[in-house]
């Protein structure tokens, strides 16, 4: 459950499928082009800072969650994502082991990060994973703005049901992402200040300090010896 809600709030599996191409002038880039786009910007983007705003609303319960910080990415799998209101809290990766950090529980817990999702969906964010591999594919435009967006649904949902990325027509810049979860959250993350200055390798470097309460995954689980 504690991996699931940690991709799921940050808010992104395996097999090729796309839909046909149906933009037109009208409608902006088709499939392939915006694919295209998206990869050739973001593909000599090695290091990506962003100030984000997040909104989740949860139909089942009625509630509208928002926070704001800043997410730090180096490709290919070094990741900070710092919420800085309403409470703080960290995810921190070295790309080997995944830190959960919360200061005002004093608590932390530790993955190794391969075991979880969480750095696909990040790599999918910033446009540098197959966001072909695993997902049927569609285009449409945002008519609030004329943004093209590219909607991703994966072959399989049990991480996320749909992806939404909102992208600039002439850049192929993402300027918000809109995830809808397994039971119907819905993400979305907004994009502002992006920067593409080079991050120091100890951003991406976590050490508790004393005192802080680790719950510790990345050890196997010893079995209890059965009674004979």
């Amino acid at each position: 459950m504690t991996r699931r809600l940690a991709t799921t709030t940050l808010l992104l599996l395996l097999a090729l499928g796309t839909v046909p191409d149906q933009a037109t002038a009208a409608t902006g880039p088709t499939v392939d082009q915006l694919v295209q786009g998206i990869q050739a910007y973001y593909k000599s983007k090695t290091d990506i800072t962003v100030d984000f705003h997040q909104v989740i609303v949860k139909p089942a319960t009625g509630r509208k969650l928002k926070a704001r910080g800043t997410i730090y990415y180096k490709h290919p799998n070094r990741f900070y994502w710092y919420q800085l209101r309403p409470d703080k809290l960290h995810y921190v990766s070295d790309g080997t082991v995944f830190w959960k950090y919360q200061p005002d529980q004093n608590s932390a817990e530790k993955f190794l990060l391969k075991s979880t999702q969480l750095l696909y969906t990040i790599r999918l964010f910033f446009g540098q994973g197959d966001l072909k591999k695993g997902h049927k594919l569609s285009v449409g435009r945002r008519e609030s703005d004329g943004a093209a967006t590219l909607t991703l649904v994966p072959i399989d949902q049990r991480v996320y049901k749909k992806l939404t990325l909102i992208v600039d027509p002439k850049s192929f810049a993402i300027r918000e992402t809109m995830l809808v979860d397994p039971d119907d959250n819905t993400n979305r993350i907004r994009y502002q200040r992006v920067r593409f200055d080079p991050i120091p390798a100890s951003r991406f470097r976590f050490s508790p300090e004393s005192g802080v309460n680790v719950r510790d995954f990345t050890k196997p689980r010893r079995e209890t010896p059965k009674k004979s």
